[in-house]
């Protein structure tokens, strides 16, 4: 009773577009991201090496036209993939007020992104378990940096200027903006660092990729 009377009105921490505060909201679809990179880290690491391991199949067959098969299937595949991610949220009762094309235009410069980057990654292993390896022990680095459980900004500036080379940190917090809210302010910032990702990791993952089958005719 004494409480009520010295402090009548009490105050909590309301999280934007999250009044509830539930822990389902703000951390499951970020974690079904960090999932899906993963999914699409050893998808396209396991295509690339097995190219590597049976170079008896690529005999014949014009090595840029293969690749591009690859890169373009894969991207498609983890596209669908996001959309799954997004059923499935909805199942759970997360809250979707984005637009399709929004969610989807960031679904696919994300899984560009993130196809080259894995592209390039396993290029440069010479085994597939050296590559699953690498990319597990990049997963956890790349959801923290990601800014998705430690915001970028109370980060120091030389650390935001690391998380910016991660993927996660153009697409985690912007799904999460746009499931919540339904608008995303720097969404053309977004796509355009992704998009220039992607295309510098699939440039040197193409060079090396076919450096390394040159032999094969």
């Amino acid at each position: 009773m004494l409480k009520k009377r010295i402090s009548p009105v009490e105050t909590t921490l309301r999280v934007l577009n999250n009044p509830t505060q539930s822990y389902m909201m703000f951390f499951m679809v970020g974690l079904a991201m960090a999932a899906m990179q993963q999914g699409i880290f050893l998808a396209i690491g396991a295509a690339v090496q097995g190219d590597f391991k049976d170079t008896e199949g690529l005999k014949g067959a014009p090595k840029a036209a293969v690749l591009v098969v690859k890169v373009a299937v894969y991207w498609l595949l983890s596209v669908l993939s996001f959309a799954l991610v997004c059923v499935i949220s909805y199942g759970l009762g997360i809250p979707d007020r984005a637009s399709v094309t929004a969610l989807l235009t960031l679904a696919s410069a994300f899984s560009f992104a993130a196809v080259s980057l894995g592209l390039f990654a396993s290029s440069l292993f010479h085994n597939e378990l050296q590559f699953v390896r690498a990319s597990i022990m990049y997963t956890v680095p790349a959801f923290i940096f990601g800014g998705y459980t430690w915001p970028l900004e109370a980060m120091d500036p030389v650390t935001q200027v690391v998380a910016q080379a991660f993927p996660m940190a153009w697409m985690s917090n912007a799904v999460r903006e746009l499931f919540l809210s339904g608008h995303l302010a720097t969404l053309s910032y977004n796509l355009t660092a992704l998009t220039v990702m992607g295309v510098i990791f699939l440039s040197l993952g193409s060079w090396i990729f076919l450096h390394k089958i040159d032999g094969v005719k």
